[in-house]
């Protein structure tokens, strides 16, 4: 048989249809986040089985209900190709959630053992932004929010916000941006305003709204911090060319 994997982890139900060789729309079965046992495969995705045979004409209908704003992949392929791309995207998400809890509490040990703000500042950032991710991916749903579908579609936003707050506070301890740069400083202060009533509006369903500020906020981050430090580069300053090494790579 062939899989159907729906690259979209936020989806509250996707019902999978197929047209029988009378034409006949006939349900097949459906998985999301609603149905927490649904998924046979542990997949974050919705996936189903695509029988091949004479009985079915070789279209499907799918029926999604979603929350979240509705923007996927369709990926079909062969049973042994699947569980390949699966078992890769399991031990790759598996490595980075290590690598980003060694960095978490590297940093955490360093704070406690100098009280040096500027590592616990940096840890909350790399706890964050890995929860971020791991929301994104869909693996938060299983590993820790105990596959409550509402808590998952929040965290989306909101420990993408949170990791963004953070960031941006990180970013003005590091360079001293209140003292270099006043101007850029206030600026960076907004973003992190914008953050706060990004995840506000979604609190309170204005789920496009959200979505919509919390890229524009990614893009002005890139560009502000970015520029923050080539500036501060430009002027001589040591911790701007520790900034842009690390973050660019």
């Amino acid at each position: 048989p062939k899989i159907l994997e729906i690259i979209n982890p936020s989806f509250r139900s996707v019902e999978f249809f197929r047209i029988n060789a009378e034409g006949k729309v006939v349900f097949i079965e459906k998985d999301g986040i609603q149905y927490s046992v649904s998924n046979k495969y542990g997949n974050p995705n919705p996936t189903f089985n695509i029988t091949e045979s004479g009985d079915w004409l070789p279209y499907v209908i799918l029926k999604i209900s979603s929350n979240e704003p509705v923007r996927f992949n369709a990926v079909v392929s062969s049973e042994g190709n699947y569980y390949s791309s699966f078992n890769k995207r399991t031990i790759f998400i598996n490595i980075y959630v290590g690598i980003m809890l060694a960095l978490f509490f590297y940093n955490l040990f360093l704070y406690f053992s100098g009280l040096d703000v500027l590592y616990l500042s940096y840890s909350m950032y790399v706890l964050f932004i890995a929860l971020a991710q791991l929301s994104i991916s869909g693996h938060s749903y299983f590993y820790f929010l105990y596959q409550n579908p509402k808590l998952f579609e929040l965290s989306i936003i909101g420990f993408t916000s949170m990791a963004g707050l953070l960031g941006l506070s990180f970013v003005k301890v590091f360079l001293h941006t209140r003292e270099r740069l006043p101007l850029i400083n206030k600026l960076l202060g907004l973003l992190m305003i914008s953050y706060i009533v990004a995840f506000i509006l979604r609190l309170f369903g204005e789920v496009r709204l959200s979505y919509t500020l919390t890229d524009i906020n990614g893009l002005s981050v890139v560009l502000f911090v970015f520029s923050t430090a080539i500036i501060l580069a430009r002027s001589k300053i040591r911790s701007a060319y520790f900034f842009l090494g690390a973050w660019t790579f």
